[in-house]
Parts: structure tokens; C-alpha cells; sequence
């Protein structure tokens, strides 16, 4: 039996509501006011956006900070399907080292991983030179946890076996009918596990101001960057982040939700 809200339910949610979003909010105003000396500004102007895009590179930073937070997502995405695959076919044990070893990350996140990658790459040569080459690796292993929990949940979220022993059956390899029956069939809690990480990479800091840094600056370091210069228009590279993080978590919703409901749909 479901419980009805009470007042008191209703006035939660609007103080917690209101804690979460009045940084934002802040953020917003600051970006757009003018002589901002008190609590109230003098007066609002666009000037810091306009400079902001103004200026050429800034267009090349959000492309950039935009591959560095998707490619890494997509190579971390095909490794954990194979392995899903594998497991699922072939190796049914082997998922409790898989969810064992795609946890470790949890431990090793931030300056802990920057910090290692650092120490254990300075002396080799070839690629692992690359700074941005290190960056996209940590990446890769960053959202491993978050990848694997979303994509082990959603591809056995069907009968993926039983799809795949009718596939062979009718003479199609398996793991062609996974990658042409299944994933299609499952695009949708794919891509909300997918924008959830790129999320994550888009908003970061740490890793790529540590490992990258000059080499490959993102919004991030621009951001860090802007705040020693000018504080509005620091505001207002925050709110483009705030409303780009805004965007993903609703298509993340909107894709989570239709699964939801699906799932929802079965049990009746």
C-alpha cells in the first residue's frame, strides 16, 4: 500500500530541492550580473558570454573536453559487452571476479590513480609518453564500474541465452546475434549508462588537470584557468556545464525510464 505525501513530505522536498538547485542559481545570476559588490547586483549584462565565445578556442575546448569524455565511454563499453558476452555464453563463474575486479576503481579514483599513473608511465617511452593517450587509459578505468553495473543490468534484463541458443540454432553465430539481436533490443539502457559515465569524464578535473594539463585543456582546466582572471566569466563556463550535465542526466532519465516501465509491464 502506498503511503499518501504529507505536508511535511512535500516541505522536504522543497527545502532539499532548494539547497541543490540555489548554487545554480547563484552561479546563473553571477554569470550574467554587472558590478556585483553586494547581494544584489547593479545590473545584468551578457558581457561575459560574449567574451566568452568570442574567443575561438573555446569552441575547440568543448569539442575537445566532448571526445575525451566519449571515446573512452565507447572503448570501456565494447570491453565490458565482450566480457558480459563471455561470461554469459562460456564462462558463467567468471562474474564474480568480474564484479570484483570492476569495483577496484572505487579504491584508486582521482589524485590516487593520476597520481600512479604518473609514477608508473614517467620512464617509458612510445606511446605511453602520450599524455592524452595515459588521460583516455584512465579514463577507460574510471568508468569501468559505472559501465559494467549498467550494462550487466540491462543485457540480462532478457533472455539473452535463450535468444542467443535460438540464433545458433538457426545458424547464426552468437556473437553476431549479440551485437544484432541484443544490443539494438537494449540500445536504451545502453546509451543512459553510456551519457551517465561521459557525464562523469565531462564534469572531471583532477585526472585530466594532473595527467593532461597543458597537453589537452578541457573546460575543466579552462574553468580553473578563467577563475584566477575573471569571475563572471568563470560563472558562466560553470553554467554551461551545469546545463550540459542538466541535458545528460534528462536523456539518462528519459532512456532509464522507458526500462523502467517496461520492466514494470512484465511483472503485471
Amino acid at each position: 500500500m502506498i503511503r499518501k505525501s504529507t505536508i511535511l513530505d512535500k516541505l522536504i522536498m522543497i527545502v532539499i530541492a532548494i539547497f541543490l538547485l540555489a548554487p545554480l542559481i547563484f552561479t546563473v545570476v553571477y554569470s550574467f550580473a554587472r558590478d556585483l559588490q553586494g547581494l544584489l547586483p547593479q545590473g545584468f549584462t551578457l558581457d561575459a558570454y560574449t567574451a566568452l565565445f568570442r574567443d575561438e578556442n573555446i569552441l575547440k575546448v568543448l569539442l575537445r573536453t566532448l571526445i575525451i569524455s566519449i571515446g573512452p565511454v565507447l572503448v570501456s563499453m565494447l570491453i565490458i559487452l565482450l566480457a558480459v558476452y563471455a561470461g554469459l555464453r562460456y564462462y558463467p563463474k567468471a562474474f564474480s571476479y568480474m564484479n570484483t575486479i570492476t569495483k577496484i576503481p572505487y579504491g584508486i579514483q582521482g589524485v590516487i590513480l593520476a597520481s600512479s599513473i604518473i609514477a608508473l608511465y614517467s620512464g617509458v617511452g612510445g606511446i605511453f609518453r602520450n599524455r592524452v593517450f595515459l588521460l583516455a587509459s584512465a579514463y577507460v578505468v574510471f568508468v569501468f564500474p559505472y559501465i559494467y553495473q549498467g550494462v550487466l543490468t540491462t543485457i540480462t534484463s532478457i533472455a539473452t541465452n535463450e535468444i542467443l541458443d535460438a540464433a545458433e540454432i538457426l545458424g547464426q553465430s552468437p556473437l553476431k546475434a549479440f551485437f544484432t539481436i541484443i544490443i539494438p533490443s537494449t540500445y536504451r539502457g545502453l546509451l543512459s549508462t553510456g551519457l551517465l559515465a561521459a557525464g562523469l569524464l565531462f564534469a572531471d578535473f583532477v585526472l585530466v588537470n594532473m595527467i593532461a594539463g597543458s597537453y589537452y585543456p578541457t573546460l575543466g582546466i579552462i574553468l580553473n584557468r578563467t577563475l584566477r582572471q575573471s569571475g563572471a566569466k568563470a560563472a558562466a563556463i560553470s553554467t554551461i556545464l551545469g546545463i550540459v550535465m542538466l541535458i545528460l542526466s534528462y536523456l539518462v532519465n528519459y532512456f532509464s525510464r522507458d526500462k523502467i516501465i517496461r520492466k514494470a509491464e512484465e511483472e503485471i
